[in-house]
């Protein structure tokens, strides 16, 4: 602001008379003028100062402030309290600024926090919603089978169509020789027989397609016949598994209850042993198949030879984490408790046998038990390392191989090692071959 001048240009000088006496200070126009304009600069520099602190007392650090050599580099306010007393000051004004914007920061975080949580399972949403929306109405499946190699192909149709009639041969000629001599009517043999039977029946729902997919490459089944495959594969798998549990039962009181065998082990309890059983078998055969197919499906490529649940689990849209975990408990169920209780028998009947005073006996004792308690080894190890473990550890080589051992393998050495390691069933097999011998001379 400029002082006032006249029109000659030489500025216009007004006494002020600061009091009544004499030596009161005498102001001029210009020195008010002066005055005023300096009192603004410093009320602006004072309001700019003022915001400086609040602004910076909210996202400084108090760091800033150098202790150490006795002098101070960050805003007014750092490392200071206000005084007191000064409650209207500006130094306590930015105090009372930095607690509502750090509130503001606060809010803005959680609500940033909680958009990203929403957008999140909106996103999961969406996509299980598109998932379960664009997944493929399947009619058949198609079997990629064992190899594609031709030569190869031949080669594994000629051994499995051997293992297949081999596994006839002997399963149906040890039912028929315990049927036809009466010194094998006994709970064992009764056992064995229906084992003979579920091999067979076992091997029937397996060897067909790995015929065909080898003879003709890949293969197409429809939906229901995979469904019937996958359901009758379960039934007479999960039935043997409570056979061979059942049939342990049968040596640990034959062995560990002499006397009392014929008593316990009578022919009513043999047969609700094997109604159970199968009782266990078509429950879940029924639960599995109807909760697998009753689930989306995004392809049509099974990558087995048959339908078996770990494959089929791959074409399974979304999240597949339910699924696994049915598998793991239908296994559990079905695999791990009959071999709890196939280990507690065999403990108690080891036990037993070693308490016997002569070689002899423990000798014979263990001739009964070593054949079913290989035959268990061989089923068992197989069948668990396939189904109790997680879907990110399956391999489709090692899956086919496991397939094949508790499927295929298994039932053709089944009669081999009853029959082979059993006295008895060697004496009735040279009985019968006399007589036939005799009838044909």
């Amino acid at each position: 602001m400029s002082p006032p001048r006249t029109s000659g240009g030489s500025p216009v000088t007004l006494v002020l008379s600061g009091g009544k006496g004499r030596n009161s200070p005498q102001l001029s126009l210009q020195d008010v003028a002066l005055g005023v304009e300096d009192t603004g600069r410093e009320q602006a520099r004072s309001r700019s100062s003022l915001w400086g602190r609040n602004v910076h007392s909210s996202f400084v650090d108090t760091t800033d402030c150098d202790h150490s050599a006795g002098r101070r580099t960050g805003p007014p306010s750092c490392g200071r309290a206000p005084r007191d007393g000064a409650a209207s000051g500006p130094s306590n004004r930015s105090f009372q600024w930095a607690a509502p914007l750090r509130a503001a920061q606060e809010q803005t975080q959680l609500r940033q926090r909680e958009m990203s949580r929403s957008m999140r399972r909106d996103y999961d949403l969406r996509s299980r919603l598109v998932a379960e929306r664009n997944h493929t109405v399947v009619t058949e499946f198609v079997f990629l089978g064992l190899t594609d190699k031709l030569k190869l192909q031949v080669l594994l149709f000629t051994v499995f169509l051997l293992i297949y009639l081999l596994t006839l041969v002997g399963n149906l000629g040890m039912t028929v020789l315990i049927q036809l001599d009466s010194k094998l009517h006994t709970p064992m043999y009764f056992f064995l027989t229906q084992l003979s039977c579920l091999d067979i029946c076992y091997l029937s729902v397996i060897i067909p397609t790995i015929l065909e997919n080898l003879m003709v490459g890949t293969v197409s089944i429809s939906k229901t016949r995979c469904a019937m495959q996958m359901f009758f594969f379960l039934f007479f798998g999960v039935a043997e598994c409570f056979l061979l549990a059942a049939m342990s039962l049968d040596r640990y009181f034959a062995i560990c209850y002499p006397l009392h065998y014929t008593i316990i082990m009578n022919s009513r309890v043999c047969r609700s042993l094997v109604a159970g059983t199968y009782i266990c078998g078509t429950a879940v055969g029924l639960v599995h198949t109807l909760i697998t197919f009753s689930s989306p499906l995004c392809g049509s490529a099974i990558n087995h030879f048959f339908c078996e649940i770990q494959p089929f689990l791959d074409l399974l849209c979304g999240n597949t984490f339910p699924s696994e975990i049915q598998v793991i408990v239908v296994a559990v169920f079905a695999i791990l408790s009959p071999f709890l209780l196939i280990i507690y028998s065999y403990i108690r009947i080891i036990s037993t046998i070693l308490q016997m005073a002569s070689a002899e006996s423990q000798q014979k004792a263990f001739s009964t038990c070593s054949s079913h308690l290989l035959v268990v080894t061989l089923f068992y190890g197989t069948a668990g390392s396939m189904y109790l473990r997680p879907k990110y550890s399956y391999c489709a080589s090692v899956d086919k191989f496991l397939s094949l051992s508790y499927s295929v393998v298994t039932p053709l050495l089944n009669p081999v090692i009853y029959s082979l390691r059993n006295k008895e069933v060697k004496g009735a097999l040279r009985k019968k071959w006399r007589k036939i011998s005799s009838v044909w001379k």
